[in-house]
C-alpha cells in the first residue's frame, strides 16, 4: 500500500459495535460471584525438621489460600517468630541444596521465602481473579469464547510453522482476518479494547494455574495482527493517540518491532496539516522494508520528531535513558531544552569528538538533500545553564 493510498483511504470515525461485542468478557453475575468453598487451614507438616522453617512454610500455605481472614491471622503469627525471616530463608535454601546432593539450583524455591507480604498481595489478587472468573463464566471459563471460535474459524487450515517459532504465518493470518470486515477494529480504541480483552481473559485463566491461561495459536496470531493495526489506523484525536502511547509503555512494548511504525503513525497523523505530513508515513514504509537505517530514514525520523507531542518526547527520553541510550545532560537552555556537550556524547557512545561532529554534520546534509528544514544543533557555551 502506497503512502498516498493510505492517506486518502476513508477512515471510520466511530468504534465498531459488533467488534466490541465479540471481544468483550461476559458481564458479572453477582449471584455467581463467589467461590464454591471457603478455604480451610492446611494441615501442619514436618518438611525440613527445622521447626521455625516448617512454621514459615505452613504460614505460606495459609497465605496461599487467598482468604483475607486467614492471611491476616498468618501475618500476625509471623510477627511472633523471633528469628529474622531472611535468616530462615537462608536455612531453607541450605536444606534444599543439601537434600539435592549439593545442586545449587535446588535453592530456587527458597527465593522470596521471607517476603510474606508480597505473597499475600499476590494471593489476594489471585483469589479476586478467581471470584471474578466464577462470576463472569461460571463453569465455562476454559471453554472457547465466541472470540476464540471466530479466530479458529478464520484461520482454519493454517498451522504453526517451525521456522516461525511455531507461530502461524502472520502474512497469511492478516489476509484471513481481513476477509472478515465485520470483526475488524475501526479505531485505535477498538484495537486497545481487543488487546485488553485477550490480556484480561488470559489473566482470569492464569489465576487457576501457571499454564491455564496459555493462548491458542490462532489467538496469538490475532493479537499480533491487531497490534500491527496500531501502525495503520489513524488516531482520531490527541487523546486517542495518548492512549496508545500509554498502552505501549504499560505493556512494555516500546521495544517491539512494530513500535517505530506505530509512533510514526501517531505523530504523522496528528500533524497532517503540516507540510511534512507524509514524511512520518514514508519513514514507516522504509522501516518495514528493512531500510530504517538509511540516510533518508534517519532524516525523516528526525523531521517527524519535531512534530511529536511533548508527552511523547518525554516518554521517549525516559525509555532512552532507561536503556542507557542517553547520557545525563550537561545543562539546559533558557526554554528547558536539554543540552549535551560533544565530549559527553562522545564518551557515552565510545567514539571520538570528531566523529560526533561529523555525524551531526552528515545528518544535516541528509536533511537538506531531502528538502527538510535543517535545525541548528550547536549553541554557544554561554547559552547553557548548569544541570539541575
Amino acid at each position: 500500500m502506497t503512502t498516498a493510498t493510505l492517506l486518502a483511504k476513508p477512515v471510520p470515525q466511530s468504534d465498531n459495535p459488533l467488534h466490541r461485542s465479540l471481544f468483550s468478557l461476559p458481564p458479572l453475575r453477582p449471584s455467581e460471584q463467589t467461590l464454591p468453598a471457603v478455604p480451610t487451614l492446611p494441615p501442619k507438616q514436618r518438611v525440613t525438621g527445622d521447626k521455625e522453617v516448617d512454621a514459615v512454610l505452613w504460614l505460606r500455605e495459609v497465605i496461599g489460600t487467598g482468604d483475607a481472614a486467614l492471611i491476616a491471622q498468618a501475618q500476625e503469627a509471623a510477627k511472633k517468630i523471633r528469628t529474622p525471616l531472611k535468616e530462615l530463608e537462608n536455612r531453607y535454601a541450605k536444606h534444599l541444596i543439601d537434600a539435592s546432593g549439593g545442586q545449587p539450583f535446588a535453592a530456587l524455591p527458597s527465593f522470596g521465602f521471607a517476603d510474606l507480604n508480597e505473597l499475600a498481595e499476590r494471593s489476594i489478587k489471585r483469589r479476586a481473579l478467581q471470584v471474578e472468573a466464577q462470576g463472569r463464566f461460571g463453569d465455562t471459563l476454559f471453554d472457547n469464547t465466541p472470540a476464540e471460535v471466530f479466530c479458529i474459524s478464520a484461520l482454519k487450515g493454517l498451522e504453526p510453522q517451525e521456522d516461525l517459532f511455531y507461530q502461524i504465518d502472520p502474512v497469511e493470518a492478516e489476509t484471513r482476518f481481513r476477509w472478515h470486515p465485520a470483526e475488524m477494529p475501526h479505531t485505535l480504541a477498538d484495537c486497545l479494547h481487543e488487546l485488553a480483552y485477550w490480556h484480561d481473559l488470559a489473566g482470569l485463566r492464569y489465576a487457576f494455574g501457571t499454564v491455564s491461561g496459555d493462548q491458542l495459536h490462532e489467538v496469538d496470531a490475532r493479537e499480533c495482527f491487531v497490534f500491527s493495526l496500531l501502525a495503520e489506523i489513524p488516531p482520531r484525536n490527541r487523546s486517542e493517540a495518548r492512549s496508545v502511547l500509554d498502552y505501549l509503555y504499560a505493556a512494555r512494548r516500546m521495544d517491539a518491532m512494530e513500535t517505530r511504525a506505530i509512533l510514526a503513525n501517531l505523530i504523522g497523523r496528528l500533524h497532517h496539516q503540516e507540510p511534512d505530513s507524509m514524511r512520518p508515513a514514508r519513514y514507516a514504509e522504509l522501516h518495514e522494508a528493512g531500510q530504517g537505517d538509511t540516510a533518508e530514514a534517519r532524516a525523516l525520523l528526525s523531521a517527524a520528531m519535531r512534530y511529536a507531542p511533548p508527552e511523547f518526547l518525554e516518554m521517549a527520553r525516559r525509555e532512552a535513558r532507561a536503556l542507557g541510550l542517553l547520557p545525563e545532560p550537561d545543562g539546559y537552555l533558557a526554554d528547558g531544552t536539554r543540552a549535551y556537550s560533544v565530549a559527553t556524547v562522545a564518551a557515552h557512545l565510545g567514539v571520538t569528538e570528531a566523529e560526533v561532529i561529523e555525524g551531526i554534520d552528515q545528518l544535516s546534509l541528509e536533511q537538506e538533500a531531502l528538502g527538510l528544514p535543517v535545525e541548528e544543533l550547536f549553541v554557544p557555551a554561554d547559552a547553557v545553564h548548569g544541570a539541575h
